[in-house]
């Protein structure tokens, strides 16, 4: 908190407020392979309570992680 104070900063400001999706988001420079409109999509969803379904049993939803990290997709058994 000195950091904030030493620069006149408000931590609940960065901490509290509502963010636009359209704005630079503290996160935004690290690259995990799934991009800023797919969690946006993702927020929606949840905000809704409307679940994603799980891309081994339906359509992929474009995360892009299996691709990015040449990755294959492996079902399982249940039960």
């Amino acid at each position: 908190l000195k950091a904030f104070a030493d620069c006149g900063l408000d931590p609940a400001y960065f901490a509290r407020r509502t963010r636009d999706f359209d704005e630079p988001l503290p996160w935004d420079h690290l690259d995990c392979t799934v991009s800023k409109a797919f969690l946006k999509r993702e927020w929606e969803q949840a905000v809704e309570a409307n679940l994603t379904g799980d891309c081994r049993r339906a359509p992929c939803k474009g995360c892009n992680v299996c691709p990015e990290l040449n990755t294959a997709i492996i079902d399982y058994k249940e039960g």
